[in-house]
C-alpha cells in the first residue's frame, strides 16, 4: 500500500512496526523486509552492505529516475550511516510470478515494462547530469567490460561448472568472435541502461510495470536491457512472443540500425553477450556462494544462448561450445 504523503508514513512510526518474513530477491547481498505500522500501511526496508559499491547508489538513482517520470519505488528515507533505505511497498507480484501464473495480462505487462525501459533509454545523459551533478554510476559498458563478462562466462560456466577445457586454438577463435560481439555493441552511442532488466526486477503493481534493482545503472547499449528481458532464462517466451515484443520496442523508440546491421541483429548479439554474463553468474552464485538454486537455470540459459547464436548466424565456434555445454548441463545439473 502506498501512503498518500510522507507524513502519513514516517520511518519513526515504522521503527516499532511489524516485520513480516524477510523478502528474498535473487542473488542480492542485501536484506529486504516488509514492515507494517498500526494503520495498515507498509513499506520495504532495505539493509545494504558496503560489499558492492552500487548498493549505496540505489537511493540517488531512484530519486533521479522518479524525477524523470519512471515508475520506481519512491524513497521514504535513506540513513546512509546505518545503510538503511525505506521505500514504497510495490507488493509481491513481479513479472516473473505473473508469467508463471499464466496471467492474461502477461503480454500487456511486458509491453509496459518495455515502455518503462524505453523511457530510461531516451534520457539524455547531459540533461540528467546537469540536474544531478552528484549522481554516481557504475563504470559504463565498453569493450573492456564486455570482455570481462565473456571471461566471467569462460571461468565460472565453461571451466568450473561444466568442467570443459578448451584448447588454445579454440580459445583464439572464440576470442575473435568475442571481439566481434564487443565491437558490435560498442558501435551505438551509449545511453542509460538498467543492467539487470529481467523478470524478477519488474514489479506489477496497480496495472503498471515498476522497475527495481537499478543500482547497477550505467551507460551502455540499449539492446542489452531488451535482450535481458526477452531472453530471460527465468521465463519461457516463444519465438513469436519474443519477436512481437522486440518489434514493439523498436517501434516505440524509433531506434535506428547502426553500421549497416539491423536492430534485430544487434538485439540477438546483445542476447549472446547478456546470456554469457548470466551463465557466469549462475556458476559463481551456485558453486562459489552456495546458492545452488541457480544451477537449475543453466539449461534454459544455454538453450536461449543457442537460439541467440543461431539468430546472429556468424559465431560458429561459440555455437559449437554451447552445443557441448548443453549436453553437459543435462547430465550434471
Amino acid at each position: 500500500m502506498l501512503p498518500s504523503t510522507l507524513a502519513d508514513f514516517s520511518p519513526v512510526q515504522l521503527v516499532g512496526g511489524t516485520v513480516s518474513s524477510p523478502l528474498m530477491k535473487g542473488g542480492s547481498d542485501r536484506i529486504f523486509e516488509r514492515v507494517s505500522d498500526s494503520h495498515g500501511n507498509s513499506a520495504i526496508k532495505m539493509i545494504y552492505s558496503e560489499q558492492r559499491a552500487e548498493n549505496s547508489r540505489f537511493a540517488r538513482v531512484a530519486e533521479m529516475l522518479d524525477h524523470w517520470g519512471l515508475n520506481v519505488p519512491k524513497i521514504l528515507h535513506h540513513d546512509a550511516q546505518q545503510r538503511i533505505i525505506w521505500m514504497y511497498d510495490l507488493g509481491e507480484v513481479d513479472l516473473h510470478s505473473l508469467c508463471h501464473q499464466n496471467a492474461p495480462e502477461k503480454i500487456d505487462a511486458y509491453k509496459k515494462a518495455l515502455g518503462q525501459v524505453a523511457r530510461l533509454h531516451s534520457l539524455r545523459p547531459e540533461d540528467v547530469f546537469a540536474l544531478f551533478p552528484d549522481l554516481e554510476l557504475m563504470p559504463g559498458f565498453d569493450e573492456a567490460l564486455y570482455r570481462w563478462e565473456q571471461n566471467y562466462f569462460l571461468e565460472h560456466c565453461v571451466k568450473c561448472a561444466m568442467r570443459l577445457e578448451l584448447s588454445d586454438s579454440l580459445m583464439e577463435k572464440l576470442c575473435a568472435e568475442f571481439e566481434v560481439i564487443s565491437s558490435r555493441l560498442c558501435a551505438r552511442e551509449r545511453c542509460f541502461v538498467h543492467r539487470d532488466f529481467q523478470s524478477q526486477n519488474v514489479m506489477w503493481f496497480r496495472n503498471e510495470a515498476w522497475l527495481i534493482d537499478f543500482q547497477g545503472l550505467r551507460l551502455g547499449n540499449p539492446f542489452y536491457d531488451v535482450a535481458s528481458l526477452l531472453y530471460d532464462p527465468y521465463v519461457s517466451l516463444d519465438s513469436a512472443e519474443r519477436d512481437d515484443l522486440l518489434r514493439f520496442y523498436i517501434q516505440t523508440t524509433g531506434i535506428l540500425p547502426t553500421q549497416g546491421k539491423t536492430c534485430e541483429d544487434e538485439f540477438h548479439t546483445a542476447g549472446v553477450q547478456r546470456l554469457m554474463q548470466a551463465l557466469g553468474a549462475y556458476g559463481n552464485l551456485g558453486l562459489n556462494l552456495g546458492k545452488t538454486e541457480y544451477l537449475n537455470y543453466f539449461s534454459p540459459a544455454l538453450e536461449n544462448l543457442s537460439l541467440a547464436v543461431s539468430a546472429v548466424g556468424r559465431f560458429p565456434q561459440l555455437g559449437a561450445v554451447v552445443g557441448e555445454l548443453k549436453q553437459r548441463a543435462s547430465k550434471l545439473y
